[in-house]
């Protein structure tokens, strides 16, 4: 067996600035004493979900794998890097001032590349990108388009011609660039994206398909295939008998793994909260201090106390419950029914009354709209690695809109209304890992803690002796 390899992720970030330091992390995660023979084109990667498969889509992620997917098929107009800094990438230049006109708001100019294709092969145009936020300002992503006109429901965002955008905006030209490097503002198209892989639901699979012609460059493995989630032992036997070449179970279901086995950690950027409902808003202190955290770290979480740095805990008030509190969580999701699970025990020993209702996914939407619940587990990705991105990302994931959009809009100085005010408890951050076939090299993580599927090869003989 060869040995397992594990890496600290942060570190894997710092050294993707590079494609020199690319290579070098990929190198890194070799068998030991093996030498990484040449990266080989296309292949296939077949990798279990968390939950239940959907179309990628950056302004519905939800999870952690879901963010990571939905970065392999859609890209933004920019980037940022590990300070923080916006860098272009659909877009040409960094955002350019216009020339003032006397009463009216202050407007950018922001030229794309005339080299990105959509995955239809048609050039990407300033009209695609116009309508993309258009459509994101009628969804949960709607918070992010703060500043952009005189309402969220209304971008002001114009196609000045097929590759020029002008943008109505009050800040500076690099904090234009930083909102427009959100996920949830990711260039969305009705016929795909323009990212290293394309999409398709086939035979209740999600496969992602090479696109040679990506703006950030062709992937490496020709198609990406995201099984449905299954079960502890079954996950871990289609790993073992080679049906699959990642398990987020373990190496292996009994004993030592039959094959070379390296983990992946991904970083612990995912904030998981239990959102309260109104008749649960009352007990929120009293139910946090019941909560067992370390009991919830046998699940897959990490306990913090704080959203984001500088971000104050909630002021939680209220009393035990003295009736029965109904917790709905997906059916379809073996996390949010393991930390479910969990929390009832829990609650069992406080003499507490939680009725845990694990609902299919259309009757879980059911029950949010119609409010026939008192508790719910949500998980919030950051749009963007700082403190204000952070928490808006939470206050959307748990509902609060209009929360969101205040913070994004005062910046620091809404941070600690936001954190007291938040009417969620926060559980920890989601830890995972990821066991794959020792094979796999380029393993990274970008600034926002997605694993970069596009840098994902394998070599050609793991087992090859180094020459």
């Amino acid at each position: 067996m060869g040995q397992t390899a594990r890496r600290n992720p942060h570190r894997w970030v710092s050294s993707c600035a590079t494609a020199a330091a690319v290579l070098t992390a990929a190198a890194a995660l070799a068998t030991p004493a093996r030498g990484a023979l040449p990266t080989t084109y296309g292949g296939r990667f077949t990798v279990p979900s968390l939950t239940a498969l959907r179309l990628p889509d950056p302004r519905t992620a939800s999870t952690a794998l879901e963010s990571a997917l939905a970065r392999a098929v859609y890209d933004t107009l920019y980037t940022s890097d590990l300070s923080g800094e916006p860098t272009p990438s659909l877009a040409a230049y960094l955002p350019e001032r216009e020339e003032s006109v006397d009463g009216a708001p202050p407007r950018f100019r922001v030229q794309l590349r005339g080299d990105v294709r959509r995955h239809d092969r048609r050039t990407l145009s300033a009209d695609d990108v116009v309508q993309s936020l258009r459509a994101a300002a009628r969804s949960s992503a709607k918070p992010w388009l703060v500043g952009l006109g005189p309402s969220l429901a209304e971008p002001d965002v114009r196609a000045v011609d097929p590759l020029t955008l002008s943008f109505a905006w009050r800040g500076s030209a690099r904090a234009l660039a930083v909102r427009l490097s959100a996920l949830p503002l990711s260039i969305v198209h009705r016929r795909g994206g323009t990212g290293p892989y394309r999409a398709r639901l086939r035979s209740g699979e999600l496969h992602l398909s090479q696109f040679r012609a990506a703006a950030r460059g062709a992937p490496y493995v020709r198609t990406i295939v995201v099984r449905p989630p299954e079960d502890r032992e079954q996950e871990l036997r289609s790993f073992e008998l080679e049906r699959a070449d990642a398990s987020w179970r373990g190496a292996a279901l009994y004993g030592q793994p039959r094959r070379p086995v390296q983990r992946l950690d991904w970083p612990d950027e995912i904030p998981v909260l239990l959102v309260l409902g109104p008749r649960a808003q009352p007990h929120a202190a009293a139910l946090d201090r019941a909560i067992d955290r370390r009991r919830l770290a046998r699940v897959g979480l990490v306990p913090t106390d704080a959203l984001a740095p500088g971000v104050p805990t909630a002021r939680l008030t209220g009393t035990a419950p003295t009736g029965p509190l109904r917790l709905v969580v997906r059916a379809d999701d073996q996390f949010q029914r393991a930390l479910a699970s969990a929390l009832d025990a829990r609650f069992d020993e406080e003499g507490w009354d939680l009725e845990v209702a694990a609902l299919e996914a259309s009757r879980y939407a059911r029950a949010l709209s119609a409010g026939t619940w008192d508790l719910r587990v949500v998980q919030a990705p950051p749009a963007l690695p700082d403190p204000v991105s952070r928490v808006a990302s939470v206050l959307v994931a748990v509902g609060d809109g209009g929360g969101a959009a205040r913070v994004l809009s005062e910046g620091t100085a809404g941070l600690a209304h936001a954190g007291r005010s938040l009417r969620a408890i926060l559980l920890g951050r989601r830890d995972l890992q990821l066991h794959a076939v020792g094979s796999l090299r380029g393993a990274s993580f970008d600034v926002l803690g997605r694993l970069r599927f596009e840098r994902l090869h394998v070599v050609l003989d793991p087992e090859e002796p180094e020459e």
